[in-house]
């Protein structure tokens, strides 16, 4: 195998939380009297951010008075509220092919690793849940940023920028990839993709996909 260390997104590419994050995102704004047809494309185009950096990119590029930090904290915490909620009955499920997949790596000694920008607290709590532990030999969620958090799990593994991977599902994740020199694939498994970032980039759109890409 070509990596040796093989970093994975989790919302969005572990599991499809990606879709009912956004709806989270989509109700706590209208809920702030936001127009929906003003936010809908900035909400895309953050995807892959935390959330409080989400609600500030997208509050910055609306006409509206919602532009103090006591508005997005709001906002914030109140996504928190029904994020939790939501989840709480959703049925978190890893698909097969993904799941073999973390067992070859497992067994082939490859370094893995899931760095996310959700709070760092919910990733390990979610992966608990999905009693995935046992696969990653790192886990990380926010604060501080990916970028941080990447180049620091870099420099003290002494693992080589040019034997990592990095699969993402958003724009951000690949702006990180480029900024810290490691290949990318990007995973439209649960979310189709057409942006124009996108182009002459790997993509897989099933974990097979994946498997064969990285045997080859």
């Amino acid at each position: 195998m070509k990596y040796h260390h093989i970093s994975f997104d989790f919302d969005g590419v572990i599991c499809n939380t990606a879709t009912l994050k956004k709806s989270i995102f989509k109700q706590v704004l209208l809920n702030n009297n936001l127009n929906e047809n003003e936010f809908n494309l900035h909400l895309d185009e953050s995807r892959g951010l935390d959330r409080y950096s989400r609600f500030d990119y997208i509050i910055s590029r609306l006409k509206s008075n919602l532009t103090n930090r006591y508005s997005i904290d709001s906002m914030v915490n109140d996504f928190k509220i029904l994020y939790t909620e939501a989840l709480s009955k959703e049925t978190l499920e890893l698909d097969y092919h993904l799941h073999h997949l973390l067992k070859l790596l497992k067994n082939k000694g490859i370094f893995t690793s899931c760095i996310s920008a959700s709070p760092h607290s919910e990733l390990t709590s979610i992966i608990s849940r999905m009693e995935l532990n046992t696969y990653f030999d790192y886990i990380s969620g926010g604060p501080p940023s990916k970028f941080d958090r990447f180049k620091k799990l870099l420099n003290t593994k002494e693992i080589s920028n040019s034997n990592t991977l990095y699969i993402g599902d958003s724009k951000s994740d690949f702006d990180l990839s480029k900024e810290l020199n490691i290949k990318f694939i990007a995973c439209a498994v649960y979310n189709s993709m057409d942006d124009d970032w996108m182009n002459n980039i790997t993509t897989i759109n099933n974990w097979n996909g994946l498997s064969e890409i990285l045997l080859a």
